[in-house]
């Protein structure tokens, strides 16, 4: 009896010990530990509890790790909003600060952990005695990311990007090997997690500031919730009557509000670092999630190449669209791994769904109304042509979906149900006038096509790559269609990968649709479904290349051999692909437009780290002295529109209400500050309109009051780049 109390309360030792080390190095405020094990402790523990609970700790070891993810960052979420709501009741001072959030996690740790004793008898062990052999083998994987660090770190130091480059053969050289060693594919969890969590650290680590696009209000709106240690939910509700929905919209999500607030505060963490160091890790969950979706459909060694794909292009590891997304992406991929999965307990998948449901909802609408209709399309395309009764994807489910979408967007938050109906009017307004003009798809569709030039050879020979991998998605789709009961699909998924190809189509066949969603973010998302098109399409060319060929040799080769050959080649394409849209081939070949951020910043001009996203240091000075020093709310503020969506909002000037773009028929009326960055004052030129289609651009000498003498007695901020000058009329 000892024995078996003595198995039962093992889960319950490791949990209190976990939270133990988590509260001493928070309460002792010891460096690096405090960050390490507070980390570890909020993006686990919480979800391993709930897992207990429910019995699902037993469950393969990937997909344990990817709920556990999951479900703690959806009750961080979750009782980061609870404590938040007592505060707006006056029952807690500042909830969102350090020792409110700790102490009511932490009671709610300890009955969940009390809860879980008294419902699961079972011993608690999961990992089994395979996965404990190989655990030593897979530690040199786990040392990438940190060589990733510190390539990032010798670049900006020195201006040597030697390991940098070394890391991306070393991956190359994972792409080529791995599918090859049957004994290999116990290997491919811990291998997709380290490429992935490479990929994107030294990305994100490149600068010491926010650099993106969208980032940077993002970065704002976090940053106003952790200074007042509350959530204002109404923040930006004013500009949102005058039709300015941004601001109000972003506010609204609890990715980039609640969520970097508990990890800033109970890190002991500033928000840059969270946003660049805790995100990028919860990011690289999501090809784990794909690996896990995938396998159950086609197989390990077809999985871990569909996931390779996918973190090779550029949209998935140079993530300068916005934090909010990568939070929501991990939970559209954890929903469809519940709802596609059949050995689960009827009401442990509708709490796990309730769970994640949620966390997709105040993460991100763009991805919360494409689930929706990937679901409800899925539905009724099964109720019309799947015969099976028992689908997974039922009316209930979806219903319930909407209700839960309908009840925060219309009761907590009313900004992202009008960004839809934005989405709708601007897309089909002027449907049949922009049908038959190009530019209305926006420049990355442009691009892909062939219709806006490549700035060099080795860009156009990427741009090929690129349409290669497009033409394989296209031909698996072909060959899914014409083979579906031969690659044994289930009917959902198979619906699912349909609808997906369908959205990415209407896409590019629709005006507006690309530039309104981002054509990277969309072909990024619908990459979660065509991902496995890439290798279909491959092995069906490849294969039937050899059938046709005049050579008496390729027409006796076997079955198995022209597979084995078709693989090579697919991994060939890949590889390439893969040393493209890293920017290796350009940093290599000192091309003289290189797209990568963390190899060839060094060499970057100007203006092309400006449209990157990357703010530049002295930039950062002046807009930060600008913040500390000016009343920035009662005092009017112009710059050119690239400053104002980067920089300056990035240093906490609200650029609704204080920041306007400057242009040649800008009239100073009252008193302002003109700030302009390092690319005005070295090229003399104004960025007003950010869209490469309209690329509208002033001189700086066009503006009347730098064309006299006032310019010269008005500068009262200057670091020998970035400027600022003040005017009273």
């Amino acid at each position: 009896m000892q024995i078996n109390i003595s198995k039962q309360a093992r889960f319950l030792v490791y949990v209190l010990t976990a939270q133990a080390v988590a509260g001493i190095t928070l309460v002792l405020d010891i460096p690096f530990a405090r960050q390490v094990s507070g980390f570890l402790f909020l993006t686990f523990i919480p979800g391993l509890i709930l897992l207990r609970i429910l019995k699902l700790e037993r469950s393969n070891i990937t997909e344990t790790i990817l709920f556990s993810a999951g479900l703690s960052i959806a009750f961080l979420m979750f009782i980061g909003f609870l404590i938040n709501e007592l505060g707006s009741s006056n029952f807690i001072s500042e909830p969102l600060s350090t020792e409110p959030l700790a102490i009511i996690i932490n009671i709610i740790i300890v009955l969940m952990c009390i809860l879980a004793y008294l419902t699961n008898k079972e011993d608690f062990n999961i990992m089994d005695s395979k996965s404990l052999r190989i655990f030593p083998l897979v530690l040199p994987y786990l040392a990438l990311p940190l060589l990733g660090v510190i390539g990032v770190m010798l670049v900006s130091a020195f201006k040597n990007n030697l390991l940098l480059l070394l890391i991306i053969i070393i991956i190359s050289i994972l792409f080529l090997l791995s599918p090859f060693s049957p004994k290999f594919s116990s290997y491919y969890p811990f291998v997709i997690a380290s490429i992935a969590s490479t990929l994107l650290l030294t990305t994100f680590l490149t600068s010491n500031y926010i650099h993106g696009y969208d980032i940077h209000l993002e970065y704002y709106i976090s940053n106003v919730t952790k200074n007042i240690s509350y959530w204002n939910r109404s923040l930006g509700l004013d500009v949102y009557y005058r039709s300015s929905l941004t601001l109000y919209t972003y506010n609204s999500m609890l990715s980039i509000t609640v969520l970097p607030t508990v990890f800033s505060n109970i890190l002991n963490m500033e928000q840059t670092w969270v946003f660049k160091i805790i995100y990028p890790l919860i990011f690289s969950f999501v090809p784990l999630g794909l690996y896990q979706l995938f396998q159950r459909q086609w197989g390990k060694k077809v999985a871990f190449l569909s996931v390779l794909f996918f973190m090779s292009n550029v949209v998935f590891f140079d993530f300068r669209g916005n934090f909010k997304q990568g939070i929501a992406e991990l939970f559209y991929v954890l929903l469809f791994l519940v709802l596609l999965k059949k050995d689960m307990n009827h009401l442990t998948k509708w709490i796990i769904l309730t769970c994640f449901g949620f966390a997709l909802v105040v993460s991100h609408y763009t991805i919360n109304y494409m689930f929706l209709f990937l679901i409800f399309s899925t539905w009724l395309c099964g109720k019309i042509f799947v015969k099976n009764k028992d689908k997974k994807i039922n009316s209930l489910i979806v219903v319930f979906f909407f209700t839960l979408t309908f009840l925060w967007y219309s009761y907590i938050v009313i900004g992202p149900f009008d960004r839809l109906l934005l989405v709708f009017k601007q897309t089909f307004q002027n449907l049949l006038e922009e049908f038959f003009y190009p530019q209305s798809r926006g420049e990355a569709v442009l691009t892909a096509v062939g219709i806006v030039s490549s700035p060099s050879f080795l860009h156009n020979i990427g741009r090929i790559l690129y349409d290669i991998t497009v033409g394989f998605i296209l031909i698996g789709f072909i060959t899914l269609l014409a083979q579906r009961k031969k690659e044994g699909l289930d009917s959902e998924y198979f619906l699912l990968t349909s609808l997906t190809m369908g959205f990415q189509l209407m896409s590019v066949i629709i005006p507006n649709l690309s530039i309104f969603y981002y054509m990277g973010r969309m072909y990024r998302i619908t990459l979660f479904f065509l991902s496995p098109l890439f290798i279909l399409g491959g092995r069906t060319f490849f294969e039937n290349m050899f059938k046709i060929l005049p050579l008496k040799k390729a027409r006796t080769h076997t079955l198995k051999r022209r597979e084995s050959y078709s693989l090579i080649l697919i991994l060939t394409v890949l590889m390439a692909f893969f040393l493209f849209q890293t920017g290796f081939v350009y940093e290599i070949t000192g091309d003289p437009v290189p797209p990568s951020i963390s190899l060839s910043k060094y060499r970057m001009g100007d203006y092309t780290r400006l449209d990157l996203g990357l703010i530049d240091e002295n930039d950062f000075f002046g807009a930060t002295w600008l913040s500390k020093y000016v009343n920035v709310e009662n005092t009017k503020i112009y710059s050119d529109t690239k400053a104002r969506r980067q920089v300056l909002t990035s240093s906490m000037i609200n650029r609704n209400d204080s920041i306007t773009s400057l242009s040649n028929t800008t009239v100073f009326t009252s008193r302002s500050y003109i700030y302009l960055s390092q690319y005005n004052t070295m090229t003399g030129i104004l960025i007003y309109d950010t869209r490469p289609t309209i690329n509208i651009r002033y001189n700086v000498s066009e503006i009347y009051i730098f064309n006299s003498t006032m310019v010269l007695n008005n500068k009262i901020y200057s670091n020998g780049a970035c400027e600022i000058h003040y005017y009273a009329p």
